[in-house]
């Protein structure tokens, strides 16, 4: 497997987070924190990933399901695009 090389700086906190994170899990050996931040980009990436979906799917529920605007029929609440405006903006004529 091809690696790239990444050059981070971090706090003195969050490097000691790192590293405790890193002995827990992986046993402090040769690797463990690049184990570590691969796992938790890749965990990053996927919860990513499942939030979009997620959300996608409520959208496609929302409009499969309709929004009821309260007209009747083949009602419509404007004649042209413009009429929108017209009652929300003055005129600068």
């Amino acid at each position: 497997m091809v690696m790239g090389d990444v050059l981070i700086s971090l706090d003195d906190k969050t490097e000691k987070m790192l590293r405790k994170l890193a002995k827990e899990r992986y046993g402090g050996k040769k690797g463990s924190l690049s184990e570590a931040v691969t796992g938790a980009i890749v965990d990053s990436y996927e919860n990513s990933v499942k939030k979009r979906r997620e959300a996608v799917a409520e959208l496609v529920r929302i409009m499969k399901k309709g929004i009821d605007l309260g007209l009747k029929g083949d009602e419509k609440p404007y004649e042209r695009r413009s009429d929108l405006y017209k009652s929300r903006f003055k005129s600068f004529d």
